[in-house]
């Protein structure tokens, strides 16, 4: 393995054992630039950054569905060149608390990234059935798991909403 590490011009080598490796293994590979991991070893060496990237994802998502949200929206905007002002209105055919409740949970979660990113948990993840507890994550990946499948709930109720032009 050190040969083909040279031959690619890798600075290391990593080899994956699912059951770990001899003791002579493990010796030889000691002084080199070969890493003998078994796969869980690997997977928990990989868990923080795999979270992390599944933190964005969770990020773009929310954010894409407040601003799916908003477009539902008819905006108008005036101005009579000293004031400035606007107003907006659902869509026709477009269900007002189905449209809130996905621009609410979009803004929960996007707290809750906020606070993740800070390490500052639990976290804000949904609010309850009543409406008036929040719900929290109490580590990074019971969020990431959650808010996944909250917006996936978010994403589907907005992209069946019957717009009429």
């Amino acid at each position: 393995m050190k040969s083909v590490i040279e031959d690619v011009g890798a600075d290391r080598g990593i080899l994956i054992a699912e059951s770990g490796c001899q003791a002579g293994a493990l010796s030889a590979a000691s002084s080199t630039n070969i890493s003998l991991v078994t796969l869980n070893e690997l997977r928990e060496s990989a868990k923080p950054e795999l979270l992390s990237l599944a933190l964005a994802a969770i990020h773009k998502r929310a954010v894409l569905v407040k601003k799916l949200s908003f477009s539902l929206y008819d905006h108008e905007h005036w101005s009579d060149g000293k004031f400035h002002g606007g107003s907006s209105r659902l869509k026709a055919g477009v269900d007002r608390d189905a449209v809130m409740k996905a621009g609410s949970g979009a803004s929960v979660i996007l707290m809750g990234v906020e606070r993740a990113q800070l390490g500052d948990f639990p976290v804000p993840l949904k609010f309850d059935a009543t409406g008036n507890k929040v719900v929290r994550a109490s580590n990074l990946e019971s969020f990431v798991i959650s808010a996944g499948k909250i917006l996936d709930d978010l994403e589907i109720i907005l992209k069946t909403q019957n717009v009429r032009k």
